[in-house]
């Protein structure tokens, strides 16, 4: 497998095809794949019902980590770096598996299989880091086999969207990738990144200017902009727009077009699809399981049970 050439958006799909074929697997099996913003970081689904029959391809030296997370259990697994087996036996449900895909890693499942793979880029995990103000080798401990309940829900969140695509959610999966890759740093990596004040807050100025870039997201913003937009790196950001309001930003976008749906829903003249495509979503589908979602309403119920 040679290392993704893509970027943006294409990366994920890039590396999931790459690691579909490393595991002799056909096109089924990957159930979906993403990139967040611009970063490379990206996050693949595979799944597949049968074992695997033969060890996976060889991989090319890439400067990155592969983090697998298990929906599942998986009965039978054996892991090499080169020659040297790293890791026999079963899986349980949320165990975590990372490898530096430099160091010539391969596999055999001897059981089915249902896996969240992350691709981590040294370089972006360096970046990162960085952009925190901290300081970084971007090493992550690959020593062990870890249950990691938190990664697992993480990955839980972002599954969907690795599968409808759908650009509406950008905002809310890059997000969580965020958080996503600052747990895995937290948790196995080496980096040494201090934050500032804890209990920072936005200023009124900053907290406006994020608001207006939060609902001009056409097109959708990286986060990274908009944290950029206001002087502040991502993460820092993240927090203290929710210290000062009590929502993420995604979050607080979702609350806003949920808000402005009500106020089109009561009118009562616009059609639920000039609604969903006014509110922000990619489609009339979308913005009613969103909207049920945060009401416990569809939006026609609503409606009716306001007139």
């Amino acid at each position: 497998m040679s290392e993704p050439k893509a970027v943006g958006a294409d990366i994920g799909a890039s590396y999931g095809n790459a690691l579909a074929k490393a595991f002799h697997l056909d096109a089924a099996a990957l159930v979906g794949a993403r990139s967040a913003g611009n970063s490379n970081i990206a996050a693949v689904r595979l799944r597949h019902g049968f074992p695997c029959q033969e060890r996976s391809l060889h991989l090319e030296p890439l400067p990155a980590y592969n983090v697998a997370v298990q929906f599942r259990r998986v009965a039978h697994h054996e892991t090499w770096l080169g020659s040297t087996s790293q890791f026999k036996g079963s899986l349980s449900r949320s165990s975590t598996m990372i490898v530096d895909l430099s160091e010539d890693p391969t596999t055999l499942l001897e059981s089915s299989f249902d896996t969240a793979h992350i691709y981590l880029p040294r370089a972006a995990l360096r970046t990162l880091v960085e952009r925190e103000g901290g300081r970084a080798t971007a090493c992550i401990n690959t020593a062990a086999v870890q249950e990691d309940a938190q990664l697992l829900h993480l990955c839980e969140i972002i599954a969907p969207f690795l599968e409808t695509g759908e650009s509406a959610d950008d905002l809310f999966f890059e997000h969580v990738m965020l958080a996503l890759s600052w747990h895995i740093l937290n948790r196995y990596g080496l980096a040494d990144c201090p934050f500032e004040a804890e209990g920072e807050r936005l200023t009124p100025d900053r907290l406006r200017a994020a608001k207006e870039a939060l609902l001009s997201l056409c097109p959708v913003l990286p986060l990274e902009t908009i944290a950029e937009f206001v002087g502040l790196p991502p993460m820092r950001f993240v927090k203290a727009f929710e210290r000062t309001t009590g929502e993420t930003p995604a979050g607080w976008v979702k609350l806003q077009r949920i808000e402005k749906a009500k106020g089109l829903l009561f009118a009562g003249k616009t059609s639920l699809r000039d609604v969903a495509a006014a509110c922000g979503y990619a489609d009339q589908s979308h913005f009613t399981r969103a909207f049920a979602t945060a009401t416990g309403m569809t939006p026609g119920m609503w409606r009716i049970a306001r007139r």
